[in-house]
């Protein structure tokens, strides 16, 4: 690699295309894959999780399914706070090797795993690897972006996981027809192909090693000396008391309502009274690192007691009580933050509040870093900006967690089968499908041939890794061809395809992308003609005897409209200012959410989505930008790593609230029982098998399934939710808009007081 070349200002597009050199594109293909894997099982594995053993599912239920959200949120939005140090220290490339083996073994966990244990298990395998993952990809992105090019090359970046994203759920729903244990084990099989590009470059880490000095540590100096030790004190204080109150909630539980004493309530006491005999060492100022194991060692204990489900156990027996409050605050989270994530978190507020000196020394370690990443969390600038934004978050990520599990349960999609099929009856709309088809999957693929050929290079020789891209662009280009085409033959075609592409491009570049481009259009026209133009009928009767759109193909209409509306959304939006796109793009989400979260139809469903997705290209682009506007002088890549904590929060808090309050009231199976036993006193209701609830809800009332849905519906309001989570959501707008004025504010008053380093771009975090 040679020294990149600044660009001026005013230089063009295909000038700065032509600057993004072979790291670029290979961590780009392999954050395609990456995000191809991850997005097939995300847009499924919400219904995967709820089916019985009976139909291959580990049998779990939405209070269950909720837990494992809340911890996965956790792990892989937390933990990128500290990877990103660990994938820099290490290497990026060594850090990616690590991220891909532990989400092979989360997938091939997931598609064997019999219970909920090892189920939760797995996915926290999965969390991970993803959390492990991107920091070494976008590492080395960031290092092989320089000057004009780097907002194309992240846009391009954009785009290309929306590729993997929308081809992802389209490959799961075709997979999970044959059996779930594909959708696994094919994910598993695709993430291990980026072991392959890894040889083709140069990690950035391995350039800087031999001649780079090491990191300046004075922003985390400067944030220790900004910290008054009164506040870590205070939050370490109340985090501890929150532990206590819910040791002391779990163990009455346990007293009133079960017989013994679960290991829940020893895990709880033993993290209780180790971060209660942390504070007292700390405060006295004896023995921190013993204070500091302990508290580790009972948050370990509690964690584990936690996983064995003794807080949902103690909960039942608090309600057993008739002490409801007390048993509702037990269930957050089946007490797993309170038991582990409290003392956890008091713990290295308290080792800093003992020794605030040693945080501000020329150098510092890893772990001193930890700690300063911590305490800076609980400066008012980022605890209000996280608290605030995660009240969008809750809402925006239960399109992808619950959504697939409302539409399966109350939306009937069957109009749009319907409507498809009464539109392919014209050989006119046949045909222009099929042309839409092969533009669509032709014309990104050949372009996307051209940038990795590059354009100024096409006659001379191409690098190895350049060729192996070009000859995956040609396999992908084949695949359309797979249906209509037995086994064998198609993964003829696909490599050879593949071959022929890098070999044409090995002799002469224009040659292999006009290869590529020809067999995409070819194969996505003929694959596509062949079944539209025999779909019609089968389309028909499948309305007829009341088929459905799988859900994950539904939520594909949100990475069609991104792959597809990106560029011309940002064009329309550019005039606006930074943070209306955002406030904007957030009110549009959180109502597009809510829309196709009520709606009780396939199109109504649709056009929530498309609500949805324009909020998003509005918003998304421009979070990090105005996040960076924020951020002080020096604490930029601290507070961008704050950015994952509000996904976390409200992810967290979404899971929960969603899952206590799907399990009782939106559910559907749940409901028909429900209403069985209320309305028409059928005692044996309650043990009725989930898969055979409402069918037996149509025979007591003696009508169809679809007409005894439609009853429950009108009953329960199962779908009233949504626009609980739309109040979050807009509640959270309000927020940034104060958020935002609050810290104008503030700035000006700087100013006109004439202090030093005033302004929300200069001033540091903990001020």
């Amino acid at each position: 690699m040679g020294a990149e070349v600044q660009a001026p200002p005013t230089e063009g597009l295909v000038s700065q295309l032509l600057r993004l050199d072979d790291r670029f594109w290979i961590v780009n293909t392999m954050e395609m894959l990456e995000r191809l894997a991850y997005y097939g099982v995300r847009a499924t594995v919400p219904i995967y999780m709820l089916l019985p053993a009976s139909e291959g599912g580990p049998g779990l239920d939405h209070v269950q399914k909720g837990s494992i959200f809340a911890a996965w949120a956790a792990v892989q939005s937390l933990l990128p706070m500290f990877t990103g140090g660990l994938a820099d220290r290490y290497g990026h490339k060594n850090t990616i090797v690590v991220a891909i083996l532990v989400k092979v073994l989360g997938y091939i966990g997931m598609a064997v795993a019999p219970s909920y244990p090892l189920f939760f298990l797995a996915c926290l395998g999965l969390a991970t690897g993803t959390a492990l993952f991107k920091p070494g990809v976008q590492g080395t992105l960031a290092a092989s972006l320089r000057g004009s090019e780097a907002s194309l090359g992240w846009g391009i970046f954009y785009q290309l996981v929306n590729v993997g994203g929308f081809i992802g759920p389209s490959l799961a729903g075709v997979l999970r027809l044959m059996d779930w244990t594909w959708v696994f084990l094919v994910c598993a099989a695709t993430v291990s192909l980026n072991l392959l590009w890894l040889p083709f470059y140069t990690d950035a880490t391995e350039e800087r090693r031999s001649s780079a000095a090491p990191s300046d540590p004075s922003p985390w100096r400067a944030l220790a000396a900004a910290t008054p030790r009164g506040r870590p004190r205070g939050w370490a204080i109340a985090l501890l008391a929150g532990g206590a109150a819910w040791s002391g909630a779990a163990l009455a539980g346990l007293w009133l309502g079960l017989a013994g004493l679960h290991p829940s309530g020893i895990g709880a006491l033993v993290g209780f009274l180790a971060a209660l005999t942390a504070l007292g060492l700390t405060l006295s100022g004896r023995a921190l690192g013993a204070a500091a194991a302990l508290a580790g060692v009972g948050a370990a204990g509690a964690l584990a007691a936690g996983l064995m489900g003794g807080a949902a156990l103690a909960a039942d027996g608090l309600s057993g009580a008739g002490l409801d409050p007390l048993a509702g605050a037990l269930r957050f989270a089946d007490g797993a933050f309170l038991s582990w994530g409290a003392p956890g978190l008091a713990a290295p507020l308290l080792r800093f509040v003992a020794a605030p000196a040693r945080f501000t020394a020329p150098t510092l370690r890893a772990a001193d870093i930890v700690v300063l990443s911590i305490v800076g969390l609980f400066s008012p600038r980022v605890l209000w900006f996280c608290l605030i934004f995660s009240g969008f978050w809750l809402s925006f990520n239960q399109v992808f967690d619950l959504l697939p599990v409302t539409i399966d349960d109350w939306v009937d999609s069957g109009d749009l089968i319907a409507d498809l099929g009464a539109a392919l009856r014209s050989p006119a709309v046949v045909g222009a499908g099929a042309l839409a088809a092969a533009l669509t999957w032709g014309a990104p693929l050949a372009l996307s041939a051209a940038l990795v050929a590059d354009p100024a290079r096409v006659r001379a020789p191409l690098t190895a890794a350049r060729l192996g891209l070009i000859g995956l662009l040609g396999a992908l280009a084949a695949l359309p061809l797979a249906g209509a085409l037995g086994p064998a033959a198609a993964l003829a075609a696909v490599l050879g395809a593949g071959a022929a592409a890098a070999g044409a491009a090995r002799a002469h570049g224009r040659m292999g992308v006009l290869g590529v481009g020809l067999v995409g259009l070819l194969a996505a026209g003929v694959g596509s003609y062949g079944p539209l133009s025999s779909a019609s009928g089968a389309l028909t009767q499948l309305a007829e005897s009341g088929g459905q759109v799988n859900p994950e193909w539904l939520l594909n209409v949100n990475s069609a409209l991104i792959i597809t509306g990106m560029v011309f959304v940002a064009q329309a939006s550019a005039r606006l200012p930074t943070l209306w796109n955002i406030i904007l793009g957030m009110c549009l989400a959180t109502l597009g959410g809510a829309l196709a979260g009520t709606a009780t139809s396939g199109w109504g469903c649709v056009a929530g989505l498309t609500l949805f997705s324009l909020g998003e290209m509005l918003s998304s682009p421009k979070k990090l930008e105005y996040l960076a506007s924020l951020a002080p002088r020096g604490q930029e890549g601290l507070f961008m790593g704050y950015a994952n904590i509000p996904v976390a929060i409200g992810w967290i808090a979404g899971s929960v609230l969603v899952g206590d309050q799907y399990e009782e009231g939106g559910d559907r199976a749940n409901l028909a029982r429900r209403y069985l036993t209320e309305q028409l006193g059928v005692a044996e209701a309650a043990q009725l098998p989930r898969e055979e609830a409402l069918a037996a809800l149509a025979a007591h009332l003696q009508v169809g399934p679809e007409a005894a849905r439609d009853l429950l519906r009108e009953v329960y309001d199962p779908t009233a939710m949504w626009w609980e989570l739309a109040g979050w959501g807009l509640i959270s707008v309000l927020g940034m808009i104060a958020y935002d004025r609050a810290l104008r504010i503030f700035a000006a008053r700087g100013r006109a007081g004439g202090a030093s380093g005033e302004g929300p771009s200069n001033q540091p975090v903990a001020e």
